[in-house]
């Protein structure tokens, strides 16, 4: 299943609740990894880009929040980071979101 969104940061830093386009996001997670659970098989992986670094950062926050795991991806070069959460999100069955920068949109992280 491939869903593609496109928003820009609305997040306030006046008060403690998330947009509506995060909130959107969290729960099209929390669906599509829910609905993947009920099949008893393995879940989907879902792959969130974003322009942004700093809005991936608010991502993980509010997916924390949700009580979904994700790994986000940043530098290549930070000292195997990149490497690691890869590996990380394809081998876990407890992480099921990365959270990448368009600019590893095309790296073949296959």
């Amino acid at each position: 299943m491939i869903l593609f969104f496109f928003f820009t940061p609305a997040i306030s830093a006046a008060n403690d609740s998330w947009s509506t386009k995060m909130v959107e996001v969290v729960h099209t997670v929390k669906s599509i990894l829910k609905a993947t659970s009920a099949d008893d098989c393995r879940p989907e992986k879902v792959l969130l880009f974003s322009t942004w670094p700093a809005l991936l950062s608010a991502v993980s926050l509010a997916l924390a929040e949700s009580d979904i795991k994700s790994v986000m991806v940043q530098q290549a070069s930070s000292s195997g980071n990149f490497a690691r959460n890869i590996e990380t999100f394809k081998h876990s069955d407890d992480v099921n979101v990365l959270l990448l920068p368009t600019t590893f949109a095309a790296n073949g992280l296959n």
